[in-house]
């Protein structure tokens, strides 16, 4: 993950079934964020060529959480339907200014309640949109 100039996080997906994992963070933080979930990352872009995300910064990575506050977190992330599937430090950020935790890297995560059929079709809408609204090249698009 790198910093952008204007502060946000680029996530380029590389290795085994790197598109599998792109689509999967793709699909999942849009919907925690449709969910109004205020610990993940806002996502800002993608850019499907390059297996490319931009999501807001949420935060430094912590240098030490116990393990009851580490299963909190994650349950609360629960709370808005995901289970993450990789629970650990790693991928739990701390916004020291807004003094809140945030989950990340969200690949291998997975929908453990059922969208209505209206959000289906609502988040197939928006990729189609973001497919072809990325289109452009990821300096000028994106």
């Amino acid at each position: 993950m790198l910093r952008t100039g204007n502060g946000h996080i680029r996530k380029t997906f590389t290795g085994p079934k790197r598109e599998i994992r792109f689509w999967n963070e793709v699909r999942i933080l849009r919907y925690l964020n449709d969910k109004g979930c205020p610990f993940v990352p806002k996502l800002i872009c993608i850019d499907t060529p390059s297996f490319t995300i931009i999501v807001s910064y949420a935060g430094e990575p912590i240098q030490s959480i116990s393990e009851e506050k580490l299963n909190l977190i994650f349950s609360n992330l629960e709370e808005f339907g995901v289970r993450h599937q990789d629970q650990a430090a790693r991928n739990i950020l701390y916004n020291h200014r807004a003094g809140e935790f945030s989950v990340i890297d969200f690949e291998f995560a997975e929908l453990i309640t059922s969208c209505d059929s209206y959000c289906e079709i609502t988040h197939r809408l928006e990729e189609l949109d973001e497919l072809l609204s990325c289109a452009v090249p990821p300096a000028a698009g994106c």
